[in-house]
Formats: structure tokens, C-alpha cells, sequence
């Protein structure tokens, strides 16, 4: 049956982002371009005209639920124009699913094409089928950033800002930085126009992401404290509540980028740095460029600048060659430093990648070993919850909840209740009596909340005063 809307001038698009926050941005990007062509944002693939897939090849999980989408979507909507983008497209090649592919270069000239073709074909009741050119699969090697144009909104009450993209490292077991190429820093007056419209929409809190932020600028000769000068700039924009750092890998930072980070005050004491592995002899295979002692020290630099910091990580299972020493070496490492958060990967060989090439470890291993330190981790966040109970946090209002939600079950129907996360990444979920009318929140706001009560790391809490406000929308 044909789609109604392709009688119509106006077209209907639905986003599909797989894996990391760039992902999450670049989609938001593509987004906010269709929209500025007129179109109107639907949910599901059997509304749209154009479905839009940014896809990711982080683990072979990754890649298997791209091609399970895609999949799905033609058979969905079968006469709706395919795009397919992102890392696991890059690497690998198109089997036939998509009118249009490209990988993590020409994204936003790809979205034109397929619209523009979308235009020429609307009305004519046949699908919109192999009318795309296929890019060649395999490492990128662009060699500019690549601007999508700056975000002048954002869905989520948290603005992702991209600073760079690509990676100059050459971690063994990864097939990003062949996705994604060489580090290209996005310019610094985008990055603060962007952010100024980002604040003037209304957003308190802006989160830097890249494939490597620690080494923004280094392309252009520059070290670690460019990045500090980056997030000073932006810290004294108006209407700025916070400042967040999304992952980051530990080969730069310094003990000067530590000290310079410590004095900027919107930055939220929040930092994820991943690990990957405890074990020197696992961090030398795997060619990360560090060793246990520079994570330890690392994190004691954070401790010293900043009063009780979030310190959450990254940590691969199963890596060839990790003996029950090795992993050993990971779990007590992790009760060590006592992370707040570690999110949790089994390993799994990637196209392209030297470690691939090694003799794996049978997935019963892998599968143990990631269900032992799984209930460390949960162990250890609990741990750093309990922390707050009765103490004052910093809550931004994000989702308002129903009467399904845990603190609503507690207070009752008489109230009005956000998720949201605190400065140091904890999830909080915040209550708001109705009977008081001089205290109710709404999403987007920050406030100081009072903890009340723990449900493993979430934060129940009741507010006390809001923080400030954003500048109109």
C-alpha cells in the first residue's frame, strides 16, 4: 500500500542511533537538517518516508543489531528510502538492505541526496530502491572535521556538544579509530556559537563527547590544556548551569590538565575513564599506553583537585591472553579505586584489528568472568550511593515520572516527581509535593535536593532550593 504522506509536500523521517554519544549527536544533527527542509519527525518505520540508521561496530553485538534493524525496517516500510550511516557502515560493506550507505564521512551531503531523491520520486507509488551509491567499505581516512551545522536544540535535557572526531591511538582491539579515522578537533568558535544557542534554547547542562576528547587540539600541535581552555570558555557562558566530560582515555591526561580542570566551577566532579584492563600485561597487548600506576595516579590527582569525584570506567573481559591472573589483577583494581560506575564488555574480535588475529578465549570464560565482576560493580555502586544518603546533591529535573515510578509508589498519586542525574552522574529520582505550590519543578531546572532513601545507586529525593534558572526559550 502506498504511503499516504508521499501524496503530500512534506515528508515524515525517523532516527535510528546505535552506541556512543557522537552517534547520539551526529543523529540529532541529521535530524535538525530534515527538519529545517520541512520535515516532520515520526517514531516508527512504517510512518516515514525517510529512516535514517547511525550505526555502531564498537562489538559484534553492535554490528548484528544494526543489520537485525535494517532488516526490519525494509520489511516495515517497504517503500521508504533507507540511509545508512556511522561505523558499522564504514568497515563493512552494503548487503543490499540500504537505497543510500556511507560511512562516518559526508553524513550531511548523504541526507540531501537521499532527500532529493526522495523528492523526485514521492507520488510515483513505486519504492525508492537502489537509487543510492554504495561507499567502499574499509578505514577511514578522511582528513577534516566534517560539520553537520550547530545544533540549535537538543531532545534530551542534557545538550551533547561534539568537540573532535577520530583517534590517533592504535589500541589493538578496536575498530573505531579505523571507523572513524584520524583525530580532526572541531573549531572552537563552533563549538562556543553552538553552545550559545544550545543555553538560549534553554539547556543548563552541556556534555562535551568525542572519540577522544583528552586529545582535542592535538592535531594541531596543541597538548592537554587545550581542552582545559576549551571548557573555561565555556564556562563563563551565560545561563550555563554545568559542564560535563563524557568518556575519557587516560594516555593524556596530565597532572597540569587535572589542576587546570580543578579550578573551572561548572565542571561536574564527574569523570569516566576508561581502563579496559588492570593487568599491565593485558594493557601492553591490547597497546593502550598506560599502565596501572598512571591510571592510580591519575585518579589521586582527581581526588586531591576535587572533593569526592565520580571516578567511573570502561573494562574488557575476555581480551587474548587474559589468564585468570590477569582478570584477577582487573577485579581488585576496580575494588581498589572503588569505582562509582564500570560498564562492563566481553570481548569480541573486530574486522580489521590486530587482536583479532590472536587466539580467542572460549565465550564461557569471557561470559564468567564479566558476571563476577558485574557484581562488584553493583557491589561498589551501591556502596557510593549509600554515601549520599542524607546529604545535600545537585539534581537536574529531566523526565517527569508517573505513578509507576519507585518514589511516586512512595509518596503517593498527591505528587509530582523527575528522574534526573546528579553532578556526579548518580541517577535521582526527586519528589514535589502538589500541596505546595512554591516548589514545583520543571524539567530542566537544577535543583538542591535532600537524599531521603537508596534503591540500589538511585537516589530518592526531595527538593529544597532551585539553583538559578535558564534563559527563555
Amino acid at each position: 500500500m502506498k504511503n499516504p504522506d508521499r501524496e503530500q509536500k512534506s515528508f515524515s523521517y525517523c532516527l535510528h542511533s546505535f552506541g556512543c554519544k557522537s552517534n547520539a549527536y551526529e543523529s540529532e544533527a541529521i535530524g535538525q537538517f530534515y527538519a529545517g527542509q520541512g520535515g516532520r519527525e515520526v517514531q516508527t518505520n512504517a510512518q516515514a518516508d525517510i529512516i535514517v540508521f547511525n550505526t555502531c561496530t564498537v562489538t559484534a553485538e553492535a554490528g548484528r543489531k544494526a543489520r537485525q534493524a535494517l532488516r526490519r525496517a525494509r520489511k516495515e516500510a517497504p517503500e521508504a528510502c533507507l540511509v545508512v550511516m556511522g561505523c558499522y557502515s564504514q568497515l563493512e560493506a552494503d548487503e543490499g538492505l540500504a537505497d543510500f550507505w556511507a560511512g562516518t564521512d559526508g553524513r550531511l551531503a548523504l541526507a540531501q541526496e537521499a532527500l532529493a531523491s526522495y523528492k523526485a520520486n514521492q507520488g510515483l507509488g513505486s519504492p525508492a530502491r537502489n537509487i543510492g551509491q554504495a561507499s567502499q567499505a574499509g578505514p577511514q581516512k578522511a582528513q577534516a572535521y566534517e560539520e553537520l551545522g550547530q545544533l540549535a536544540q537538543q531532545k534530551e535535557t542534557r545538550a551533547q556538544i561534539k568537540i573532535a572526531d577520530g583517534c590517533n591511538q592504535h589500541c589493538t582491539y578496536c575498530a573505531i579509530r579505523l571507523a572513524r579515522g584520524p583525530l580532526r578537533s572541531r573549531d572552537r568558535e563552533d563549538i562556543l556559537a553552538e553552545a550559545r544557542q544550545l543555553l538560549a534554547a534553554g539547556h543548563r547542562e552541556l556534555v562535551l563527547t568525542a572519540t577522544n576528547i583528552t586529545a582535542f587540539e592535538a592535531d594541531k600541535g596543541r597538548d592537554s590544556l587545550a581542552l582545559a581552555e576549551l571548557l573555561a570558555a565555556l564556562a563563563d557562558l551565560p545561563g550555563l548551569g554545568r559542564l560535563r566530560l563524557g568518556s575519557l582515555e587516560p594516555q593524556a591526561i596530565s597532572q597540569d590538565l587535572v589542576a587546570a580542570l580543578g579550578k573551572n566551577p561548572k565542571l561536574c566532579p564527574h569523570f569516566h575513564i576508561s581502563l579496559q584492563s588492570g593487568s599491565d600485561k593485558i594493557l601492553k597487548l591490547m597497546g593502550r599506553g598506560h599502565s596501572q600506576a598512571d591510571y592510580r595516579a591519575i585518579v589521586e590527582a582527581l581526588r586531591q583537585h576535587f572533593p569526592n569525584p565520580a571516578i567511573t570506567t570502561d573494562i574488557m573481559v575476555g581480551f587474548p591472553g587474559e589468564s585468570e591472573e590477569d582478570f584477577q589483577a582487573s577485579y581488585d583494581f576496580a575494588r581498589e579505586i572503588a569505582f562509582a560506575r564500570i560498564h562492563i564488555f566481553r570481548y569480541s574480535p573486530r574486522p580489521h584489528t590486530p587482536a583479532a588475529r590472536l587466539p580467542q578465549l572460549e565465550e564461557a570464560v569471557k561470559k564468567d568472568r564479566a558476571d563476577r565482576l558485574e557484581a562488584l560493580a553493583q557491589e561498589l555502586a551501591a556502596s557510593n550511593a549509600a554515601k549520599y544518603l542524607g546529604r545535600e546533591v545537585e539534581v537536574i529535573l529531566e523526565q517527569p515520572l508517573g505513578p509507576e515510578s519507585l518514589v511516586q509508589a512512595q509518596k503517593g498519586e498527591d505528587s509530582l516527581a523527575f528522574s534526573g542525574y546528579t553532578a556526579h552522574y548518580l541517577p535521582a529520582q526527586v519528589f514535589f509535593s502538589k500541596q505546595d505550590s512554591g516548589s514545583q519543578g520543571q524539567q530542566g531546572q537544577l535543583w538542591w535536593a535532600q537524599v531521603e532513601d537508596l534503591a540500589g545507586e538511585l537516589l530518592i529525593c526531595r527538593p529544597l532550593d532551585l539553583i538559578g534558572s535558564p534563559l527563555p526559550a
